[in-house]
C-alpha cells in the first residue's frame, strides 16, 4: 500500500500595524519542537508585504497525535537581530491546530488568505496587529510499502529509532509548556475581554446618566415655571379678595360703589346667560351631529343589507334555474328507463312464443318419428 506525507502550509501573505525600524521584523511559526522563519522586512505602518510559505511534512501519526493534543501553532513577529537573544517578540498568535482543514494540492492553490489579530507582547506598540494568512494540510505519496507487513509493524519501524528517555522527557516539557502558554493566552483574552466590557459598561452608564440629568433638569425648570405661574395666580386672587372685601365694607357708605357693584352684578348675569346659551347651543350640534353619524352608518348598514338581498335573490333565480334543469334531465332518464323497460319486457314475450312454438314442434316431430314404421 503507497504511505502518504502530510504538509502543513502556512501561507504569510502580509502583516500590518508594525512601526517601521531600520533592522526589520522576523515571523516565526513553530509546531511543536520545529520552528521556521521568514526572511527579514521592514514594517511600512499600514500593511508590509512578505508572502512567504513556510512547509511542515509529517506523517499521518504525528498529524493525528498533533490533533488530539490540540497542539498549536505558534506564530511570533520579533524584532531583526543577529542574535536571537536580542530578537523581542512583538505579537504572538496562537491558531489550533484542530481549525486547519485537510485540503487536496489542486484546492490548496485556490485557498483564500483570511486577517487573524495578533496579541501584543509590549505595551509601547500602537494600533492593532494583523496578519493575512491562509494554512491548509495536504497530502502526498512518498512510497510503496510491502503487503505483507502490517500497519503496526511500519509505525514500529518509524516511531521505534530515536525514542530514548530523554526525547520523551523534552516532549512531555515542551507539551507543558505549550499548555501554560495556552493558560497564559488564554488569560490574556479574558482579561482583554473583561476590560473592553467594563468599558463598553462605563459608556453605557454615562450616556444613560447624562439622559437622566437632562430629563431631570428639564422637569425641575418645568415644576419652578409652574410653581411662579401658580404663586402669581395666588396673589392675583388674594388682591382680588381684598378689593371686593373693601366692596362689601364700604357698601352703606356711597351709593356710587352701589350702583357699580349692581352693574358688575348685572353684567355677570349677563354672561352667564350667554354661556348657558352657548352651552345649550353646542349641546344640540353635538346631539345633531351623534345624530347624522348615527344616521350614516344606518344608511350605510341598510345598503349594505340591500345589496345582500339582492345577491341573496340573483343566487335564488340560479338555483331555481339549476333545478328545473336538473329536474329536467331526471325525466328524460325516467322516460329513457321506461321506454327500456317495455322494450325488454316485449322482447321477453316474444322469446318465450318462440321457446314454446320450438317445444311444440320438437313434440310433433317425436310423435311422427314414433307413428313411422322402422
Amino acid at each position: 500500500m503507497p504511505e502518504f506525507k502530510y504538509k502543513i502550509c502556512l501561507h504569510i501573505v502580509q502583516i500590518s500595524g508594525l512601526q517601521h525600524l531600520p533592522e526589520g521584523y522576523i515571523v516565526k511559526a513553530s509546531v511543536g519542537e520545529t520552528c521556521l522563519a521568514t526572511d527579514s522586512f521592514s514594517g511600512k505602518g499600514f500593511s508590509s508585504r512578505i508572502d512567504t510559505k513556510l512547509v511542515w511534512e509529517a506523517f499521518k501519526a504525528d498529524i493525528f497525535s498533533l490533533k488530539s493534543r490540540n497542539v498549536p501553532i505558534k506564530i511570533h513577529c520579533c524584532r531583526n537581530a543577529k542574535r536571537k537573544e536580542n530578537q523581542k517578540v512583538v505579537s504572538t498568535l496562537l491558531f489550533s491546530i484542530r481549525n486547519i482543514p485537510f485540503v487536496s494540492q489542486e484546492q490548496h492553490s485556490h485557498m483564500i488568505a483570511h486577517w487573524h489579530k495578533m496579541t501584543k507582547t509590549q505595551s509601547g506598540v500602537k494600533g492593532n496587529i494583523e496578519i493575512l494568512m491562509a494554512i491548509a494540510i495536504t497530502k502526498e505519496a512518498v512510497g510503496v510499502v510491502e503487503e505483507d507487513s502490517s500497519s503496526e509493524e511500519i509505525t514500529n519501524r518509524k516511531y521505534s529509532t530515536g525514542q530514548t528517555e530523554d526525547t520523551e522527557r523534552e516532549r512531555k516539557k515542551s507539551f507543558c509548556q505549550e499548555l501554560e502558554e495556552l493558560e497564559h493566552w488564554k488569560r490574556k483574552q479574558k482579561s482583554a475581554f473583561m476590560f473592553s466590557l467594563k468599558q463598553k459598561e462605563e459608556l453605557f452608564l454615562d450616556h444613560l446618566s447624562s439622559e437622566w440629568n437632562a430629563k431631570r433638569n428639564d422637569e425641575g425648570v418645568k415644576l419652578k415655571q409652574n410653581l411662579r405661574d401658580c404663586m402669581e395666580l395666588k396673589d392675583s386672587l388674594e388682591r382680588e379678595h381684598q378689593t371686593l372685601r373693601e366692596l362689601m365694607s364700604t357698601k352703606g357708605k356711597c351709593k356710587c360703589q352701589k350702583e357699580s357693584s349692581l352693574e358688575k352684578d348685572k353684567l355677570l348675569r349677563l354672561e352667564n346667560e350667554q354661556l348657558k346659551r352657548e352651552n345649550t347651543a353646542l349641546r344640540e350640534k353635538m346631539i345633531e351631529n351623534s345624530l347624522q353619524d348615527d344616521i350614516r352608518l344606518l344608511t350605510k348598514e341598510l345598503r349594505n343589507v340591500a345589496n345582500a338581498l339582492r345577491e341573496c335573490d340573483k343566487t335564488k333565480s340560479m338555483y331555481k334555474e339549476e333545478l328545473t334543469k336538473i329536474h329536467e334531465t331526471l325525466q328524460d332518464v325516467c322516460q329513457n328507463r321506461a321506454e327500456s323497460r317495455r322494450r325488454g319486457l316485449d322482447l321477453r314475450n316474444l322469446l318465450q312464443k318462440e321457446y314454446r312454438e320450438i317445444i311444440q314442434e320438437k313434440k310433433e316431430i317425436q310423435a311422427v318419428k314414433q307413428s313411422l314404421p322402422y
